[in-house]
């Protein structure tokens, strides 16, 4: 995937739970960004009664979505993305969306530690602790084209496709260690 141009498409995903701190301070930090950015912002299927509403108070010509079966397409389609630190990081990865991940689950802090280490993702770390300044940084880092093809080349590499025979040989290499 080729980015070329400066960034004008920012995809925000975290799941369908209820992670309106995390949507809020997205939307603040799109808000702010030194760049217009154009936000399509996904809640999931959960109903989350007036967050839309508080999603557009800040961001009037957001797109806020209550679900999709296209999020392929769809982060395929962003300049950036903010994600989840669950399965949707790896999405961003596998797409070459350049990606910010907010943990918003506890479970997901070390998930989302490693993979920056391996990715060079960058981790806001819990929701409810990220600053929305933060995440302007970010997104002011990534408006370049080049920018965005680095963090998106990185991030590709870590999630080539060889991931089960990875695990196959580690647990391999572990059985003949104890077999010895």
């Amino acid at each position: 995937r080729l980015h070329s141009g400066p960034a004008r498409r920012v995809l925000v995903t975290l799941g369908g739970g209820r992670y309106d701190v995390g949507f809020l301070k997205a939307a603040l930090a799109i808000r702010s960004a030194a760049a217009p950015l154009e936000a399509e912002i996904i809640l999931g299927y959960a109903n989350h009664g007036r967050l839309a509403e508080r999603i557009l108070d800040i961001l009037p010509t957001a797109s806020v979505l209550r679900g999709v079966t296209d999020m392929e397409q769809r982060l395929w389609d962003a300049d950036l993305a903010i994600v989840s630190a669950g399965y949707s990081k790896l999405e961003a990865a596998i797409t070459g969306t350049p990606a910010a991940m907010l943990s918003v689950q506890w479970h997901q802090i070390p998930l989302a530690e490693q993979f920056a280490a391996r990715t060079g993702m960058w981790n806001g770390g819990y929701m409810s602790y990220v600053e929305p300044e933060a995440i302007v940084s970010w997104l002011d880092e990534h408006v370049a084209p080049e920018a965005r093809q680095r963090a998106a080349n990185r991030a590709r590499k870590a999630v080539d496709g060889r991931g089960f025979s990875r695990v196959y040989d580690a647990i391999a290499a572990l059985s003949s260690r104890e077999q010895t």
